[in-house]
Parts: C-alpha cells; structure tokens; sequence
C-alpha cells in the first residue's frame, strides 16, 4: 500500500526531506527509502521501534539517508518548511486527524505533500476484526 500511495505523488523524486511520522518499526520508512532518493527521517515514541528501523536501515545499506529518532509526532522539533513530503501510515488518528494536519503544516515546503491513512469506520460499532487487533488509541499501547 505504502507504493500504491506513493504513485500518486506528481514527482515523487523531487522529494529531497521526507518525515514518517509514527513510523513505528519503520517498514513503510524502508520501502520510501528504496522509491524516494532524498533523506528520511522516521519519528515514533517507542525507542525498540526507533532501533529496529535503525537496525534494518544498516542492514539495506541506507543509514546515510534512513534516520529512526525517538520523539513524538505531537511535539517535533524539526524547522519551519524543513519537509517535502510527510508521511504517516496508521498514526495520525493518535493525536487526531485535524490537530495532526494543524500541526506538521508548519513543517512542509511550499507544494511539499502530506500524506496519511488512517483506520476508519463508517458505523457506530468497531468491527469485529479491529476489536480482535488490539487498542484504538496511542493512550491504550503504553503500559
């Protein structure tokens, strides 16, 4: 899924800094990297995510353009425009959707990309299949 989103970026090797934002143990952060020639920075708040995608970052031969950092997407600290493109698969209903986009704003180039997914439902209940997954908030994963 992460190629099929990718493919509907107009130039997506133009995309020179790129965040992945909850990048959690940084599978999609791994497949950018091999699609996108620019740097990327992957943010999630679990430190044994961060060193998995660390890890696999130095196995595929990438650290020079894969960085994995222990932060939360709710309080970067990343520059004003720094970004071409942010990228978040499964996060940003973390810290809510409208406060996600309200706040990385600030952090794209002039035409940069934000680009996100998130679980949704269009009934009241959550079906059974997300029920049997796990927890619906960020809040419910730390101990």
């Amino acid at each position: 899924m992460t190629l099929k989103a990718l493919s509907f970026l107009e130039n997506p090797e133009r995309m020179k800094r790129v965040a992945d934002l909850g990048c959690g143990s940084g599978g999609q952060t791994i497949v950018l990297a091999q699609n996108i020639p620019g740097t990327i920075v992957g943010v999630d708040q679990f430190p044994d995510f961060i060193n998995i995608l660390n890890d696999n970052a130095q196995k595929l031969n990438l650290t020079e353009r894969v960085q994995g950092i222990v932060g939360s997407m709710e309080n970067l600290s990343f520059h004003k425009d720094e970004f071409d493109l942010i990228w978040s698969e499964g996060a940003i209903d973390a810290i809510g959707f409208e406060k996600g986009l309200a706040h990385w704003h600030g952090f794209i180039k002039k035409n940069g990309y934000v680009v996100v997914s998130c679980p949704s439902w269009l009934t009241d209940e959550r079906p059974a299949e997300k029920k049997s997954f796990g927890p619906t908030r960020a809040a419910d994963w730390i101990p």
